[in-house]
């Protein structure tokens, strides 16, 4: 197994990990949205109020993503690495944690009254059930949640390798590389298919703006680290990251 296989499979159990936590209040987001319509309360407060619950969960797994790609850097290369704490990277992360919840409670609030709006006369808790299975954040339809996930933990193991690359290298008075290795398939878009095998310096400006994946929906891109001796790509990718992807000052999760 190389290593991208690797760490795509400790991505894909994080992945799981954050969704069934998420599953699990939206279930209770649910029976309080149904609770509210029966009594005339707002339902976009009680939905607000369930997703800043999901805040730190959020925030937490992306953290400890982070963290991951230290712990994976530290046996590749052997030596211990300064990593941030685990409260400063919580704090990092919960501006796009919080980006994340607002985008949930709104799409859920926006599912919820249109299906009132279309369903005149049915039960209260079928009106929600549908709202939310059509929204794609139930078990049974969790399509708009293993996005949001997905785009989390990739971004997050990404920036990780990132920091930890960056960190290693001022510690050792060396460059380290970072390659970007895309799953070849039929799936791949041209965007990955453009930076397949990049390799550039941990500090070259590519990075921070906007190279690092997540770079548009479904990516599944990882960022490998290079140790020197290496030369440099002597390209830089001219296929554009779809709006809102990259990595730019701070992970970004909208």
């Amino acid at each position: 197994m190389t290593l991208s296989e690797k760490i795509e499979r400790q991505r894909r159990k994080r992945e799981d990990e954050l969704l069934l936590l998420l599953l699990l209040l939206n279930d209770e987001g649910r029976r309080d949205a149904v609770a509210a319509i029966r009594h005339g309360f707002s339902v976009n407060t009680v939905l607000n109020n369930t997703f800043n619950r999901a805040i730190p969960i959020i925030s937490g797994a992306m953290a400890d993503v982070h963290l991951d790609s230290f712990k994976r850097l530290e046996r590749i290369s052997g030596k211990d690495i300064e990593r941030p704490n685990a409260e400063t990277l919580t704090a990092l992360y919960r501006k796009p944690a919080t980006e994340a919840a607002q985008a949930m409670a709104k799409s859920l609030n926006d599912a919820v009254t249109s299906a009132q709006n279309d369903n005149p006369g049915i039960p209260v808790k079928i009106v929600v059930r549908n709202a939310f299975d059509d929204a794609g954040y139930t078990k049974s339809n969790s399509y708009a949640l293993d996005l949001g996930v997905e785009r989390a933990i990739v971004t997050a193991s990404n920036s990780g390798m990132m920091d930890a690359a960056n960190n290693h290298g001022n510690a050792i008075g060396q460059e380290i590389g970072i390659y970007h290795d895309s799953t070849m398939d039929n799936r791949t878009t041209e965007i990955c298919i453009d930076r397949n095998t990049l390799l550039l310096r941990a500090s070259h400006p590519y990075w921070t703006s906007g190279g690092v994946p997540q770079l548009h929906w479904r990516c599944r891109s990882v960022l490998l680290p290079v140790f020197p001796p290496y030369v440099e790509s002597d390209w830089l990718p001219t296929v554009p990251v779809m709006p809102g992807f990259g990595y730019g000052p701070l992970p970004i999760w909208t």
